[in-house]
């Protein structure tokens, strides 16, 4: 009988996730920089491209962090925020962040199960609504 391998503590989901994000997040101000007008310096361009790098800085974080409270909650928020953009920009970068986005989900959820308890599901969901919450909030203010 084999023993059973220790999990790994590092998420390698959730680093994936921050590396797709942070290209994604390039391309975007790639893309806005050649469009012309206002371009990068736009407060709703700046905006969300703080809102993937963070995304990107919070999964990576996270993914490196051992189980515990903090990270779910880095997880959850970064799941989130990819979340709310992949639904807010379907049509145009929104798609390119799908991929990240069921990453950093699926790494929040392993996050979470390797808590025990159901606090960690509530943790997961105030963090995941908090980030969902600064997105409403940043659209409704740029």
């Amino acid at each position: 009988m084999s023993t059973p391998r220790p999990r790994s503590r590092v998420s390698y989901g959730a680093l994936l996730a921050a590396a797709l994000t942070a290209a994604v997040d390039v391309l975007y101000l790639l893309l806005i920089n050649g469009q012309g007008d206002s371009g990068v310096t736009d407060a709703r361009v700046l905006f969300v491209a703080g809102c993937l790098a963070g995304a990107a800085i919070l999964a990576a974080v996270g993914a490196l962090l051992p189980h515990g409270v903090l990270r779910v909650v880095l997880l959850a928020a970064a799941a989130c925020l990819l979340l709310a953009w992949t639904f807010l920009g379907i049509f145009s970068i929104g798609i390119l962040l799908l991929i990240p986005t069921i990453l950093a989900v699926r790494a929040a959820v392993q996050a979470a199960e390797a808590m025990t308890g159901e606090f960690s599901y509530g943790v997961a969901a105030a963090a995941g609504f908090a980030a969902l919450a600064f997105v409403a909030i940043g659209v409704a203010n740029t």
